[in-house]
């Protein structure tokens, strides 16, 4: 991404068969959505400038990645939109919505054996929050939500 780091904010990859994310990506400071969905991602052992990124980021999209493995907690102060779908419970659970305040969309469904995590997470802080899809996850949840007056959707089919 040679000549884009000072003006790159969108950087879509889904669907290339990545395994593995080298390096340039933490030198793109102004990137604020970020989509990872559909790849063969492994292991995300991110340094102290990937982690600062990832941190800055509005919209996270890394669905469809099974086998992620992240060693790392992240937060996510800024983070409006994120998709979670189908991919591992370590990544759920490293993964700190409380963190993120201004969040309005969250996608954790058919993550069918992260029940256990996905109990733990609680809505009822996340004022912003207009949409939860938790579609196929095996819950038996209980959402607590009173202080979310804008959500509009919350999909909890197939549980």
């Amino acid at each position: 991404f040679y000549g884009l780091e000072s003006n790159l904010e969108t950087l879509d990859l889904g669907s290339n068969r990545l395994s593995y994310l080298n390096g340039s990506i933490s030198k793109l400071k102004r990137l604020r959505a970020l989509n990872l969905s559909n790849n063969y991602l492994i292991n995300l052992n991110l340094i102290h400038s990937d982690i600062e990124l990832f941190e800055k980021l509005t919209l996270f999209h890394i669905d469809n990645n099974f086998n992620l493995i992240l060693n790392q907690t992240l937060n996510f102060p800024d983070m409006t939109n994120i998709n979670l779908r189908n991919t591992s419970c370590n990544l759920v659970e490293k993964i700190n919505v409380f963190s993120m305040t201004k969040l309005q969309f969250i996608d954790l469904s058919h993550n069918l054996f992260c029940e256990n995590v996905i109990n733990r997470l609680k809505f009822d802080h996340l004022t912003s929050l207009q949409e939860i899809h938790l579609v196929n996850t095996n819950l038996n949840l209980r959402l607590k939500l009173r202080n979310n007056t804008k959500i509009s959707l919350i999909d909890l089919s197939d549980n």
